[in-house]
């Protein structure tokens, strides 16, 4: 809701880059509420599939759009969508379009060339660091821009995909910030900078369990 969407912002002032969730019938008073509170902080888009059929998404994208601090939409439609209806919402499209649900592994890369400007990589998905790194490759060698993302995690899987950040465009690593009971220490993210400085564990993924 409106009011929830301000507090959040509100809350998370330090960080220098929000993402939002769009596909619900509050967008339009959720994006106000947000731009009231951080009225040009760079904002991220992640629709979840949300929109069914490439003209509504069409539609939305370009209502996001007049907000020029948006920087990308997440997966506007649903990973079943047809090849040509993303590569017609691609060719149209006034953002950039990222693929979530739509790119797994290495082997996606050539089909998600077609269809999106970039896409998104978690651990979660390709199953770990090594196929993460082969994807997050494969895509920048077809010219995709590239994200690391995360689902609601522990410190582990966040900071083991903190070290690939190099292969990133974006990073989106903050599942580890939304949990209260994260059992383990790891990179940081103060301000929104990751940082292993403060780790006490200094080899392999540097990692320690929580006292």
């Amino acid at each position: 809701k409106p009011e929830v969407m301000r507090k959040k912002v509100l809350a998370a002032e330090e960080f220098p880059v929000l993402k939002m969730k769009v596909g619900s019938g509050d967008d339009a008073a959720n994006m106000r509420a947000l731009r009231e509170v951080a009225p040009t902080k760079p904002l991220r888009i992640d629709a979840n599939e949300a929109w069914a059929v490439k003209e509504q998404a069409l539609e939305m994208i370009e209502w996001l759009a007049a907000d020029k601090n948006i920087q990308f939409v997440e997966q506007p439609m649903p990973a079943s969508t047809p090849e040509t209806d993303w590569i017609w919402l691609k060719q149209r499209s006034p953002l950039a379009i990222f693929g979530d649900e739509s790119y797994h592994f290495a082997g996606d890369a050539e089909q998600a060339a077609e269809c999106f400007h970039g896409v998104n990589v978690k651990l979660v998905k390709t199953g770990g660091l090594n196929p993460a790194i082969a994807a997050l490759r494969a895509a920048r060698k077809v010219g995709l821009k590239t994200m690391i993302g995360c689902m609601i995690e522990t410190s582990v899987l966040v900071s083991a995909a903190a070290h690939l950040a190099e292969l990133a465009d974006h990073l989106d690593l903050d599942g580890n910030l939304l949990i209260t009971n994260d059992p383990y220490c790891g990179v940081r993210a103060d301000k929104g900078m990751l940082s292993f400085a403060g780790a006490s564990e200094k080899y392999g993924l540097q990692i320690s369990t929580r006292l």
